[in-house]
């Protein structure tokens, strides 16, 4: 905590627009490759909020800057709460992004967060992943963080894998390997 703030959840901070603007934009300014925090630690470090997890969109943007082309289309079959897709916005490369998240919680907040920041050719879809079916070479580049089984508790959605299959042998089946196959066959070669 700083200055005897509570923290509190990622999607609590995200719902604060204010807090969202300032860190996104911020990030945006910084420019040098590798150099940028991530959005919410910025919000964390400077109104005393919780880190939302340890995926650094400043990571995302150089990996979008290096291997995504001017106008492309990415797909993040885990978009989380969104460091992926502030990423995806701070390589200024135009062009879509499709995120897809079990968490309803964690989709209204990017949802906020791309109104917010007015964010063109971006959305986020609630449902699980691996029950979606998308268009055979629809996608340049998909990039994601990915569950871990039950390492990480998000929420207790149904769409959530680990209330779906609970055993990780039935997680493998059901979740990862239509996960894998839904991406490739998204990928344009």
């Amino acid at each position: 905590t700083i200055a005897g703030k509570s923290p509190e959840s990622p999607n609590a901070a995200l719902a604060k627009r204010e807090l969202v603007r300032e860190a996104a934009l911020a990030i945006c300014k910084l420019g040098e490759p590798g150099r940028a925090a991530d959005v919410l630690g910025m919000v964390r470090r400077y109104h005393g909020r919780q880190h939302a997890g340890q995926f650094p969109p400043a990571i995302a943007r150089d990996l979008y800057s290096k291997h995504c082309q001017r106008g492309g289309r990415v797909l993040d079959p885990c978009a989380g709460w969104g460091g992926r897709l502030i990423g995806w916005l701070c390589a200024q490369l135009g062009g879509n992004y499709l995120g897809f998240d079990a968490s309803a919680e964690s989709v209204k907040s990017a949802e906020r967060m791309i109104a917010d920041l007015g964010i063109e050719g971006a959305r986020v879809v609630h449902g699980a992943y691996e029950d979606q079916r998308l268009e055979a070479e629809s996608f340049d580049f998909a990039f994601t963080s990915p569950p871990y089984f039950n390492l990480e508790t998000y929420s207790q959605d149904g769409e959530q894998s680990t209330v779906r299959y609970p055993s990780y042998r039935k997680w493998c089946d059901g979740v990862m390997r239509p996960f894998i196959a839904n991406t490739l066959r998204a990928i344009e070669p």
